[in-house]
């Protein structure tokens, strides 16, 4: 009789709080639901992270149901490690509810080539690390980009608006190995409270301007190693707005190209091709005042030539095998060379002395 009774009190017990639907499983314990595994990381909110999958082509649903007791939990992240080292993953549709990619939550995921970042707001360490071809374009509601949180990823955007950023951390954001980089232009919102250790930019020699919109500075100890990798800070232009220049001299942001009232330029239109397999050559480099652009097939060629604010200086129609482009009435500093034909263009620093 006393054993009855403790087996109707567990059922009973059982069955309220599935019936409340406060209480499904314990923190920690994963399910599956379909070809995705899930791991519960709140019963007061049935909330879980996605574990892992067996689909190459990842379209993660916003809720997932726990078979076992019927409880449906909304999906807010992509859990730590949930697909290092996973190189069968191609793609990634994440649901709105997704907020966070956790520590390595990609790392080296090498075939990924897409994924929507529209609606994440933390980018823990590594999450994205040593990924494929990865186009970020909307990163609005970005709150947090953690260490390398966007480290190694192989961008091809040439310009990234931050609108809602508040926490940059140390290598934020790292050219991949072998990557061909474009990203001239970073766009920081008003939000911005913490930049982390230096440096936080390492290898994106072709970024030209940082953008910042709060009128009062991030403090920073050391500007000259806040970019590394071959990139110099006085190779970039500071765009800060109307009112704050010394503001930003006296926060620490010294050394660089300029620091302009303003907003910053949009970027110059870039399609990545290699000039060499154009058959283009562009010499010397240094130079004095001359520049000559080899043009091994003669094609139409358009040249032009923009100083680092984005402002065109020079343009010239070409379409012979070596042609001369002078500069030597320019003062001394880095122009950008845009060549552009009907089979792709480039763009290559040139270093006025």
């Amino acid at each position: 009789m006393k054993k009855t009774l403790l087996l109707l009190t567990a059922f009973l017990t059982i069955g309220l709080v599935n019936a409340q639907g406060s209480v499904s499983g314990s923190e920690g314990e994963t399910f599956t639901d379909g070809n995705y595994t899930f791991r519960i990381t709140s019963v007061a909110n049935d909330e879980a992270e996605l574990a892992g999958s067996t689909d190459s082509a990842l379209v993660v649903p916003g809720t997932a149901v726990d078979a076992y007791d019927a409880v449906s939990y909304t999906i807010t992240a992509i859990g730590s490690a949930a697909f290092k080292n996973n190189t069968a993953i191609t793609s990634v549709i994440l649901p709105p509810s997704v907020k966070e990619l956790k520590l390595d939550a990609f790392i080296n995921a090498t075939s990924l080539t897409s994924i929507n970042l529209e609606n994440v707001q933390i980018f823990n360490k590594n999450c994205l690390r040593l990924t494929g071809l990865i186009t970020l374009s909307d990163l609005s509601s970005t709150v947090v980009i953690g260490d390398n949180g966007l480290g190694r990823v192989n961008i091809t955007d040439i310009e990234l608006d931050l609108p809602a950023l508040e926490t940059l951390e140390r290598y934020g954001f790292v050219k991949a190995n072998g990557a061909q980089n474009d990203l001239q232009v970073i766009r920081f919102g008003p939000s911005l409270q913490t930049i982390g250790a230096n440096p936080i930019i390492h290898g994106l020699g072709a970024l030209v301007s940082l953008e910042f919109a709060s009128p009062t500075p991030v403090t920073i100890t050391d500007s000259a190693n806040f970019v590394s990798g071959g990139m110099a800070i006085e190779n970039i232009t500071l765009y800060v707005p109307t009112g704050a220049k010394q503001d930003y001299i006296d926060a620490g942001w010294v050394g660089f190209a300029d620091i302009v009232e303003g907003s910053a330029p949009a970027a110059l239109s870039v399609k990545t091709v290699d000039a060499k397999a154009l058959g283009f050559a562009v010499y010397p480099n240094p130079t004095a005042g001359k520049v000559f652009i080899k043009n091994a097939q003669a094609l139409n060629t358009e040249v032009s030539v923009y100083d680092l604010n984005g402002r065109s200086l020079l343009n010239k129609n070409v379409n012979t095998n070596l042609s001369e482009i002078n500069i030597s009435n320019l003062s001394a500093g880095i122009y950008l060379f845009k060549v552009k034909t009907d089979e792709g263009q480039f763009v290559q620093r040139i270093v006025k002395q």
